[in-house]
């Protein structure tokens, strides 16, 4: 059987939207123009979190959303204590689970 996964892609961009009273939304975006959405938040910390996924994502871009596994360990392990950034991660997971199964030609 064909491999059915796409050619390599990248991570080229995010955008936050904060959206009240206590919402934040993640919009992360491939060089293929895959778009996976993640709710990265804490209970009344929109801007905190926010900030959090703006220092985060700097490891994000330009990495193969293929590699699920590299990129959790790198951001659950990098800049924080070990740990810390678990619901950061979390979120940031929901896009990294979703753009690999869009890069699916056929996934059935």
């Amino acid at each position: 059987q064909a491999n059915k996964m796409a050619v390599a892609d990248s991570v080229v961009s995010y955008e936050l939207f904060k959206v009240p009273p206590r919402w934040l939304f993640l919009r992360i975006e491939t060089e293929k123009s895959i778009v996976g959405w993640g709710e990265p938040n804490v209970e009344g910390f929109s801007d905190t979190v926010a900030t959090a996924v703006e220092e985060l994502m700097k490891s994000v871009v330009g990495e193969d959303p293929s590699r699920i596994q590299f990129i959790l360990q790198k951001l659950y392990r990098q800049k924080f204590y070990s740990g810390g950034t678990c619901d950061v991660v979390l979120a940031l997971s929901f896009f990294v689970l979703y753009i690999p199964t869009s890069m699916y030609k056929d996934p059935y």
